[in-house]
């Protein structure tokens, strides 16, 4: 049963980070105050959420923990921002 779950949740990550990416836009992030590129910002934002997506799928299989999984694409996303210097 959790398997199928993990299943579900990656997918619907995917598939929000997949509408980020088309739109353009964040849902229920109303306002962008203080992020110089906003179109990097939000690509960045939305591979982020479509990896943490991809590595619930696979976290099963590898027996990830999901804590370690998460801070890590933060912190990998962060130093991403700094980089192209979207904040």
């Amino acid at each position: 049963m959790i398997t199928i779950i993990n299943y579900i949740i990656g997918v619907l990550f995917i598939s929000l980070s997949i509408y980020c990416i088309v739109t353009n836009k964040i849902p229920l992030a109303g306002k962008y105050q203080g992020v110089k590129n906003i179109t990097c910002h939000v690509r960045l934002e939305a591979g982020a959420i479509g990896i943490v997506g991809f590595l619930i799928i696979i976290a099963k299989i590898f027996e990830f923990e999901f804590g370690v999984m998460i801070a890590f694409v933060c912190i990998v996303t962060l130093i991403l921002e700094i980089i192209t210097k979207t904040v």
